[in-house]
């Protein structure tokens, strides 16, 4: 797992950190002159974006790594650049698939997802969860 460094370095608090450090994960920046031509273009064509969800779609493309977000217009900006993206659905999914969480474990926490989530999970997006996963 790579979290961008200035997101650690910012946002990160004491707590936040001790519970990472269950984690295996790098700190990473961009580097290439291409990522920063990039980091410039988006940062100029989606003034929505906040830098730092910049800085994650340009790691993403330059690592050739999976950009996790539940964000839309983060996950619109990487299909127009086709950089591969999934959000928590897609995490917990691939958790479970690989045998880290169990099926009981998984169904728990997508019911939670479903129910006490703040960001808005469409009706489809859930219909094709179920038909995925018909335990749930």
């Amino acid at each position: 797992m790579l979290i961008p460094q200035s997101i650690y370095e910012d946002e990160i608090r004491e707590f936040e950190a001790e519970q990472l450090e269950q984690l295996e994960y790098n700190l990473t920046n961009f580097s290439t002159e291409t990522a920063f031509g990039l980091f410039l273009e988006i940062s100029e064509s989606k003034k929505k974006l906040s830098e730092y969800d910049v800085e994650v779609i340009v790691i993403a493309y330059e690592k050739a790594v999976l950009c996790t977000s539940n964000e839309r217009r983060i996950k619109e900006t990487c299909d127009e650049y086709n950089i591969e993206h999934t959000g928590t659905i897609g995490v917990l999914s691939c958790c479970f698939e690989h045998g880290i969480l169990s099926e009981s474990e998984f169904r728990k926490l997508i019911i939670k997802l479903f129910n006490e989530c703040t960001c808005r999970l469409s009706e489809k997006l859930k219909k094709q969860v179920y038909e995925q996963y018909p335990f749930i």
